[in-house]
Formats: C-alpha cells, sequence, structure tokens
C-alpha cells in the first residue's frame, strides 16, 4: 500500500496483492466500486489499473471526462456502461 499526497494536486493511492497470499482478501466487484466511487465523487480523477499473468486494463476518468464532455460521469447512463465497460475489460485480461 502507498499513499502520495501533494496540497493542491491531489492524493494517489496504490495498492498491490499477491495473488496467491493467504492474507489477500477476493477482490470482490470491482466494477460496482468503481462505479459507487464515481458517482458519490464525479468530480474527483479516478484511474483504476488491474494486472494479471501480464495482462493489464486501465480505467482513467480523465479520458471519460474529456470524451463525455459536459455529460457528467454521475450520470445514470454513464455509470451503467462504466460498469460494463469495467467488466469487460477485466474479463480480456482473464483470457
Amino acid at each position: 500500500l502507498n499513499i502520495e499526497s501533494e496540497i493542491g494536486k491531489g492524493t494517489c493511492v496504490s495498492a498491490s496483492f499477491e495473488l496467491m497470499n493467504i492474507d489477500r482478501a477476493p477482490i470482490g466487484d470491482m466494477a460496482s466500486t468503481m462505479q459507487t466511487l464515481i458517482s458519490g465523487s464525479p468530480e474527483i480523477d479516478f484511474v483504476y489499473s488491474h494486472t494479471k499473468n501480464g495482462k493489464n486494463f486501465t480505467m482513467d476518468t480523465v479520458e471519460l471526462k474529456n470524451v463525455l464532455g459536459d455529460v457528467p460521469l454521475n450520470n445514470p447512463e454513464v455509470l451503467i456502461w462504466i460498469d460494463g465497460y469495467i467488466k469487460e475489460g477485466l474479463e480480456t485480461i482473464e483470457l
């Protein structure tokens, strides 16, 4: 676990888990977790990166905001899309 924070810039929280470690709890539904975080704080920029077996999926809300323009991230249709996008991305690295 690593936390870096700079006044006026923001905070970066990074966590890395060994897949086969007995102390690692199941990750759970990360798509729903990210959807909940984004819906509650659409002004915060989130980067979710998941790596498994050398394959990586990354979702960056800054990129999404650039594509969406004036449509807010907490728009219900956008949130449904985000959930599906993350689930689909995670499936691609499971193969």
